[in-house]
């Protein structure tokens, strides 16, 4: 997994600034495009995909098809690529944290709080699902809230290459899953 040694230093074009989240596979950072005047999100997955045959390429190409579905409430992605051995996925800023800071923060959400969250990211993923793509991953810290609480639903591409990357355990459960419909854990 990429580590948070990469803060304060370029990957390609991109100033990384800070560390936003891990995950098994990946690190999300704060980052900076000086050529468009940007501030960044960048997804930097593990050296260690590349190891694996043809992991670049579908990376690209599922990312391609992701990223045609433009959506209010869909983080948009700019660019995949790799630097340093590292591949990236580059998408939008959402800096008012995920909805599972929130539960973690406060256990629980009223009505009215969470009943817009429910909206948004329905019409998400209803567009998402008009163009055949489905997240396979959905759960609280893939929706992020911008500074004024609207939703954004991310990690679509990850969502969907994850099934490639062998990570189930002993169990058949893939490491670190807080969330998974019933029928994923059944096989």
């Amino acid at each position: 997994m990429a580590d948070d040694t990469l803060v304060g230093k370029n990957l390609g074009e991109y100033e990384i600034l800070s560390l936003l989240g891990r995950s098994p596979i990946a690190n999300v950072y704060r980052g900076f495009h000086a050529g468009s005047n940007r501030t960044v999100a960048v997804k930097v997955l593990s050296r260690h995909l590349m190891e694996k045959k043809g992991f670049q390429e579908r990376l690209e190409k599922e990312v391609k098809v992701i990223a045609q579905v433009q959506h209010p409430h869909i983080v948009p992605i700019y660019e995949v690529g790799q630097a340093d051995g590292y591949p990236y996925i580059v998408m939008q800023y959402v800096g008012g944290g995920t909805i599972g800071n929130l539960f973690a923060r406060y256990g629980k959400l009223s009505l009215a709080e969470i009943i817009p969250v429910i909206h948004q990211t329905a019409e998400g993923l209803d567009a998402a699902h008009k163009r055949g793509i489905l997240h396979r991953y959905l759960k609280p810290s893939n929706i992020l809230l911008d500074e004024r609480g609207s939703a954004y639903i991310s990690d679509f591409g990850i969502a969907s290459i994850r099934e490639t990357l062998n990570a189930i355990s002993e169990s058949g459960v893939t490491s670190g899953m807080g969330y998974a419909a019933p029928e994923e854990i059944k096989g």
